[in-house]
């Protein structure tokens, strides 16, 4: 292995060899003098790729036109259009400036420099090229640095994380010596102190509520830092993550958030416990969404009241390799089979799934021996999808279900999630009890710097957990998804710290670090995880506005790129970040990729942080559908007018009808001259609406059933709408053609809108329209005198 980094370029360029062995010859002597030698590296390179590419014409230009033009020739990818603007700015600024903090700048360029030249030998050197692995310049006894110069250097010049680092290196190569052996302030949790999601034990710190700036002994780190540590545990892959019904942690505890669910459980639980009979306790709900969590919590909280009740969760399981998951619900549930219900006074919980209850419904074993607990459940209607799940008891069985209850609130003024913002706020309030804000102060005193802590300051205001919250409820309305609590705290976790976080321990340029702001990587990740890719369908940079536009061109016409950020983002607590965008010169000198970090960045710190463009970002879809969910789980018709008219409309658009004669409608699309139509007048029907008299819902259906009957009032046909369907059928009255995957996904809407022509005229009229003519023909049936009539409309 060479010495020096650049040398696999040796036979592509040797003089860019000796270029990059003259950069790191001085490195930690002159730093000020490497970002010099780095602009003279980045130079001679696009100069080299000019000649490779018979570009010799734009040889003689300046470096920021030569990159420019290689840029629109498609020539560079992303990453390395970054990497030279970086080295192309920081050297120019270089050459004006006094040289203070140019060792940490010199480390983001040299990080850089290896990236383009890593691509220069992919794409222009041997097909066999080998990616060497990067390195930190070595330190060389040449330099002329004794031990107290090197530490000296590193503590003045570099954060407190890239200084330890450094040190680090300066011991292991022989330049300093350890005076405190086994201090390493760069130790990885994993390999030097087991899991880093392993749970700590209980401090007398803790539970006297020690201030935050108090130092905890024995607090545990991850590369270095506490709050890296206290994040950790939020990880899906964390132990933290495992649900019990039996464990529950002091972090568990701490998290824990209370839902009207755990009041209803409770209140059974007391209601029932003196009961002298048999009681069995139905705790029924899907996969992940906290039954086991609830039923930890409970244990946790009330023991004895626990106590008296036996557990049975996770139904999916047999203890028996011999028996199925149905045999042995059938031996959990036999105290409660037809035989012996009257003979015991056994009481248990069974936290179940609808799936597995079903398919217990459904064997042998309830038809012979559980017949009552059968009549139960059909009682309960909890399989009955019209009717908003209720909680069900009888003298014997309870039913509380976790169906109908969701992670978000309805209100009049729109949808909300005390739940998500429980969440985010016990994360950041700053208590003494919070271990992650204790985490963070600490890592303030120490000057500890990362992007996971300029996130972490983000996500204490409350306007940025608001937009969280409401992004969530999105993903789960728009897209369907489904939030357990553990993909929630996984979510937390994964737009506060960047999956690349070791890069940005020892150098970064702004365009990274800008990228791995929490508004960025929340838009960015969708390859961290599912809810994340939800979330990159709702990103705000596909909203389209005069005032946006505005911005960007203002933006793009800039030659000072953080005064276009101050303007709209007015937080001082990232002025640093902001004022850092300066030295990236004008707009119009970067690369694309550049540019485009920069334009997404600015919308989505707006659509965060502005509140004056906060109306800009509003979805009226979205809006619309929400407060007619709302309306309908109310149960009061006048909210719902607007969305029986949009529906009537698009049943005429999505089908189609004669122009001028809107009370016809086709029976099927027809390329020909002639198409065929009848007559559909449309009566609504609210009948099955049910008064719900609540300000705020936190049981409701998330899907809406409008309906219409004929003229005479004795047929009618319902239709269940969702906010996707609700979504096409928008865009359909604004002028779209539905295309086969949009009636395919809307079946059930097309099988609404042939029933509602079945209980129509079909059977008595045809209309044909001659599209040549524009002409209409009724082929009409008169039943008094039994025989077709046919005329011209």
């Amino acid at each position: 292995m060479s010495e020096f980094t650049f040398d696999f370029l040796q036979e592509l360029d040797p003089e860019l060899v000796q270029i990059g062995r003259s950069i790191e010859n001085i490195f930690y002597d002159d730093p000020h003098g490497v970002l010099v030698k780095s602009r003279l590296f980045a130079e001679h390179m696009t100069r080299t790729i000019a000649s490779l590419e018979n570009l010799d014409h734009i040889k003689s230009w300046k470096q920021v036109d030569r990159i420019a033009y290689l840029d629109r020739e498609g020539l560079f990818t992303k990453e390395v259009a970054q990497s030279f603007d970086m080295v192309r700015y920081i050297g120019n600024r270089a050459a004006h400036a006094d040289g203070k903090g140019d060792l940490e700048k010199a480390l983001k360029v040299h990080k850089n420099l290896f990236k383009i030249s890593v691509w220069f030998a992919e794409v222009y050197g041997s097909y066999d090229f080998k990616t060497p692995e990067y390195q930190n310049p070595p330190m060389r006894k040449t330099e002329g640095l004794d031990t107290n110069q090197i530490t000296k250097l590193i503590e003045s010049t570099l954060s407190k994380q890239l200084s330890s680092f450094f040190k680090q290196q300066a011991i292991d190569e022989g330049f300093v010596t350890d005076e405190e052996p086994g201090t390493n302030q760069m130790e990885l949790v994993e390999e030097q102190q087991g899991n880093p999601q392993e749970e700590e034990p209980p401090r007398e710190e803790e539970e006297k509520h020690d201030t935050a700036d108090q130092p905890e002994e024995g607090s545990r780190t991850l590369y270095g830092s506490e709050l890296l540590f206290q994040l950790s545990k939020l990880k899906e892959s964390s132990q933290e993550a495992i649900e019990g019904s039996e464990a529950f942690s002091s972090f568990k505890k701490y998290l824990h958030v209370e839902r009207p669910i755990q009041n209803d459980l409770e209140h059974i639980l007391r209601t029932k416990v003196n009961e002298q009979s048999s009681q069995l306790i139905f705790l029924c709900g899907s996969v992940g969404d906290g039954k086991s969590h609830l039923l930890a919590y409970m244990n946790e909280t009330y023991p004895d009241l626990m106590a008296n009740f036996k557990v049975h969760n996770d139904a999916t399981e047999s203890f028996d390799p011999h028996k199925n998951s149905l045999d042995t619900l059938a031996e959990v549930l036999e105290p409660f089979s037809d035989v012996n219900i009257d003979k015991t006074n056994e009481k248990r919980i069974l936290a179940i799934n609808l799936g597995v209850l079903h398919n217990f419904l459904e064997s042998s074993y309830v038809k012979e021996s559980y017949t009552k607990l059968a009549s139960f459940i059909s009682e309960s209607k909890i399989f009955e999808t019209d009717d908003v799940a209720e909680n069900y008891m009888d003298d014997h069985f309870n039913l509380i279900s976790f169906s109908d209850y969701h992670p978000y609130e309805l209100t009049k003024e729109g949808p909300e999630s005390s739940y998500f913002m429980n969440i985010f706020e016990k994360i950041v309030q700053p208590t003494d009890d919070n271990p992650f804000y204790r985490a963070f102060n600490r890592d303030q005193a120490e000057g500890i710097m990362g992007p996971y802590m300029t996130n972490y300051k983000l996500l204490q205001q409350k306007t940025v957990r608001q937009k969280l919250s409401q992004l969530l409820i999105k993903a789960i309305v728009q897209h369907k998804y489904i939030l357990s609590t553990r993909t929630l705290l996984n979510f937390v976790h994964d737009i506060l710290v960047p999956s690349n976080l070791e890069e940005h321990f020892t150098s970064t340029s702004i365009i990274e670090e800008t990228q791995a702001l929490l508004p960025n990587m929340l838009f960015n990740s969708s390859d961290r995880s599912p809810l994340l890719k939800v979330i990159s369908y709702v990103d705000p940079i596909h909203t389209r506005s005069e005032m946006i536009d505005q911005m960007l061109i203002e933006l793009n016409n800039s030659t000072d790129i953080s005064k276009v950020f101050q303007k709209n983002i007015i937080q001082e607590e990232f002025n640093d970040w902001v004022d850092s965008l300066s030295d990236l010169g004008p707009f119009y000198e970067l690369t694309k990729a550049t540019r485009q970090v920069l334009n997404s960045s600015l919308i989505r710190f707006c659509y965060f942080l502005s509140d004056e463009m906060e109306m800009v970002f509003e979805n009226k879809t979205y809006s619309d559908f929400m407060h007619y969910l709302y309306a309908f789980n109310l149960g009061v018709p006048a909210g719902l007018k607007g969305i029986y008219q949009e529906t009537e409309d698009a049943i005429f658009a999505w089908k189609g009808s004669p122009k001028g004669n809107d009370q016809y409608i086709y029976y099927e699309e027809s390329m020909s001259s002639m198409n065929i139509a009848q007559t559909l007048e449309l009566k609504r029907y609210t009948n099955h609406l049910v008064k719900r008299d609540q300000d705020v819902f936190y049981r409701f259906k998330d899907t809406l059933l409008i309906g219409f009957q004929n003229q005479h009032k004795t047929e009618h046909a319902l239709l269940e709408i969702d906010y996707p369907l609700y979504e096409t059928m928008v865009k359909v009255l604004n002028g779209y053609r539905p295309n086969k995957k949009d009636k395919e996904d809307a079946i059930q809407f097309l099988e609404f809108v042939e029933k509602l022509m079945q209980i129509g005229k079909k059977e008595d009229e045809m209309v044909i329209h001659d599209l040549t003519e524009n002409l209409l023909f009724k082929l009409e049936y008169d039943a008094e005198f039994e025989e077709f009539t046919f005329k011209r409309e």
